[in-house]
């Protein structure tokens, strides 16, 4: 009878587990990552900035310029905008393959991209120095969002996306 209960238990603790990790793995972002940023460049005004995505030719020489983002293996997809001339404003969506990569992938954009920026707009652009250090990155599901504005709105960003993925 021992036997047979702990039999039980096992399939239900195995059950359960399994169902935890099929509900985790329907919660993936299904957006595409040129969708979001064109529905966060709606939202804000990135003063002429132009937008890229993983289709386009030499996107992956550009998030390797822009961001120092060299892997691009780690990426199921990705778009971003560039800034325009003397302009600060800028999204990334990077979307990953596993999620534990996110982490990392914020290093590399706080440690090229922001101290490039911070380093470039300091001494001659105060005001666009000011909005690269109010930079935020959003996390949602596989997705990390780099948001450079100046008034960064992520609540609005995370609805945005919200809408999108239903």
């Amino acid at each position: 009878m021992k036997r047979f209960t702990i039999v039980i238990m096992l399939i239900l603790c195995f059950g359960i587990l399994a169902s935890c990790n099929a509900e985790n793995a329907k919660s993936t972002l299904d957006v595409s990552a040129i969708d979001i940023v064109k529905a966060i460049d709606g939202s804000f005004d990135l003063k002429g900035a132009l937008i890229y995505n993983k289709d386009e030719e030499d996107t992956t020489d550009m998030l390797e310029v822009f961001y120092g983002i060299t892997d691009t293996s780690i990426l199921s997809d990705f778009a971003f905008s560039t800034p325009a001339e003397r302009q600060a404003a800028t999204i990334a969506v990077l979307k990953v393959n596993n999620k534990s990569d996110i982490e990392g992938i914020k290093t590399i954009i706080k440690d090229f991209y922001i101290q490039s920026y911070l380093t470039l707009f300091k001494p001659y652009l105060p005001e666009m120095y000011a909005i690269v250090e109010k930079y935020s990155f959003i996390e949602y599901d596989n997705a990390l969002i780099l948001v450079v504005y100046d008034t960064t709105g992520n609540t609005e960003i995370l609805n945005k996306i919200e809408e999108l993925n239903k």
